[in-house]
């Protein structure tokens, strides 16, 4: 997580700034793109009208320089809100994350695994707000649901008495999330920052 996220995040930033397939604005609006990336969910909720007034670029520019970005692969576009209208922009972290953190990178192994808990709770959660089913995992090694569901109520509890209800809107964005939250947290390094990112991400599904 936040352990390797800048590190990410800047190698994703040299793939964009040496294709030189991208306009120059394109670059320009990923960098902010970066600079705005929540480092728990790994997207922005930035607006294409807040990137062009930041930037000073007109609105059709930043809809091409959008449009470019995840033409070559190097941006997602998620959906947020019931009217499934509030783009969240997604630079393309996780395949990157894999080759730092190497084959596995995805899968932890806890100190003293409790073998008693054989499910996740994430079906357990409540309804997320958002429209739609909750997404399945965008990284190629998934949390291992026999020891996930213990560390799930961890988290929960340090966010909260909203808790699950945060780890709920996360999982309806991607399920990468919360595992990425549970890694952490079963590596001793979920931090208060971790946290109050999770929280205003969760904030911003409506």
């Amino acid at each position: 997580m936040h352990y390797n996220f800048h590190s990410i995040k800047m190698r994703w930033l040299n793939g964009v700034f040496y294709n030189a397939s991208l306009p120059a604005s394109a670059c320009r609006i990923a960098y902010l793109i970066a600079d705005c990336t929540n480092h728990v969910t790994w997207d922005s909720w930035l607006s294409h009208l807040t990137i062009s007034r930041k930037l000073k670029l007109s609105t059709k520019t930043v809809q091409r320089g959008v449009r470019a970005l995840k033409n070559v692969g190097q941006l997602t576009i998620r959906f947020a809100g019931p009217d499934g209208v509030k783009p969240r922009l997604a630079p393309t972290l996780s395949r990157l994350a894999d080759d730092i953190l190497g084959p596995g990178g995805g899968q932890f192994r806890p100190r003293n695994p409790d073998r008693s808990v054989h499910q996740s709770y994430s079906s357990n959660l409540p309804i997320s707000d958002l429209s739609g089913q909750r997404r399945p995992s965008q990284t190629g090694h998934p949390i291992p649901s026999s020891i996930r569901g213990k560390y799930e109520i961890e988290v929960a509890g340090r966010l909260g008495f909203e808790g699950f209800d945060v780890l709920a809107k996360l999982a309806s964005i991607d399920d990468a999330i919360v595992a990425r939250l549970c890694d952490a947290q079963a590596r001793g390094l979920l931090t208060d920052t971790d946290l109050r990112s999770a929280r205003l991400a969760a904030r911003h599904v409506r």
